[in-house]
């Protein structure tokens, strides 16, 4: 028996054939900004999501994800009280810099109840951030509205 030469063209790559996974990992610095009675609180949550591909041979393959996404908080912390807003802004500053998470941060701060001066700080540092703002017994926000969450 004679066998046919082998087509090596024809034959399926590896990124064809199979699937591909990878994880990605992004990093969250919430900041809930306190008053002269309540502290401010910093907390940092690890997203750990696993995406699969079938179509990694594309220019712009599509992730979906394959397992359920992971969120763990590694870093929980209550400033004192009496702590200045400019030395807070300084801190987080700090916080934002470190290798772990370095440009795989997204920065929020809940400006409810010192409002835009205190994120106005924040801004004036050159710190990217996005300003949440929490309402008590409103309605759930709709298309088009600024980001807000119920209390």
């Amino acid at each position: 028996m004679i066998s046919q030469p082998f087509d090596i063209a024809k034959r399926p790559s590896f990124e064809t054939a199979a699937e591909v996974r990878r994880e990605e990992v992004r990093y969250f610095i919430g900041v809930d900004l306190g008053q002269a009675h309540d502290p401010t609180a910093i907390a940092v949550v690890r997203r750990l999501r696993f995406l699969v591909s079938h179509d990694v041979q594309l220019s712009t393959p599509t992730w979906k994800e394959g397992e359920p996404t992971i969120y763990q908080c590694g870093y929980l912390e209550r400033v004192p009280l009496g702590t200045t807003y400019p030395a807070i802004v300084a801190h987080v500053g700090r916080l934002l810099q470190r290798p772990i998470w370095s440009g795989k941060i997204d920065l929020a701060i809940d400006q409810t109840g010192v409002g835009r001066p205190v994120c106005d700080m924040f801004q004036s540092a050159g710190l990217s951030f996005t300003a949440v703002t929490r309402r008590a017994a409103t309605p759930r926000p709709t298309r088009g509205d600024p980001g807000g969450c119920q209390k």
